[in-house]
């Protein structure tokens, strides 16, 4: 019987013979999946260049329209790394407003965009995360932001539980893969439940059921994948 390496967050992951694991968040976030609009991602941009920097605190951002303008990052003050960070993303026409400020502020806009690129470099999968998440919010204050940056950065704190067949559980906190909702099965939690696939596996050899692969049924209401004779070489080899 194989056993993941990984768990999905939230929700029951892997159950085999009552023993069983999951994992969820320690604390919910802002985190979306929402498809963002280009206004969402200029001003996650802004956000991301900002902390990613450490040149400015976001103290706010919102995709809420008001006059000429479609979006607004509020800053503790001012950052011409930060204010080039839409246009370092592509955005050219969306950051005409951008580029004035930086005119007032005496700024070399040409240096301040490469600035921002080069923070931006290999982190779009954050800025994106941000964008998603104000695409859903709409507007999100400075804890929300930074929750958001960190977790798609650092990945989710997440808590493993297990339980075994006779009600006892053990935890563990980790973190997700960055930018991901899986997170690894620590050593001690595979070694469970590779002896509990073990011992399926030897029951349904006992009851008729030929090892080396069979159609995923319900022995006693479990759940049974296929089961291999690598499977269980890899259970008496790790175990």
């Amino acid at each position: 019987m194989a056993v993941a390496e990984t768990l999905n967050l939230n929700g029951v992951l892997q159950g085999i013979r009552g023993r069983r694991a999951f994992a969820r968040r320690t604390r919910e976030t802002r985190s979306s999946n929402e498809k963002p609009s280009l206004v969402a991602l200029h001003e996650a941009a802004h956000v991301f260049v900002a902390l990613a920097t450490g040149t400015a605190d976001p103290k706010s951002a919102n995709i809420i329209p008001h006059g000429m303008v479609e979006g607004t990052t509020w800053l503790s003050n001012f950052s011409a790394v930060v204010a080039a960070a839409g246009e370092a993303i592509g955005d050219h026409a969306g950051a005409g407003g951008d580029r004035q400020i930086a005119a007032n502020e005496g700024v070399n806009w040409k240096r301040a965009v490469e600035g921002a690129k080069a923070a931006i470099s290999g982190n779009m999968h954050v800025i994106y995360a941000l964008a998603s998440a104000l695409q859903k919010w709409k507007e999100l204050g400075s804890g929300d932001l930074r929750d958001v940056y960190s977790e798609a950065k650092n990945g989710a704190e997440v808590m493993i539980t297990f339980t075994d067949e006779t009600g006892d559980t053990q935890t563990e906190t980790t973190r997700t893969k960055p930018g991901t909702h899986e997170v690894k099965v620590p050593a001690w939690l595979f070694v469970a439940l590779m002896e509990a696939a073990g011992e399926e596996a030897e029951d349904l050899k006992k009851e008729g059921v030929t090892v080396g692969g069979f159609p995923k049924r319900n022995t006693r209401g479990v759940k049974v994948d296929v089961v291999t004779e690598k499977d269980l070489a890899d259970l008496q080899r790790d175990v």
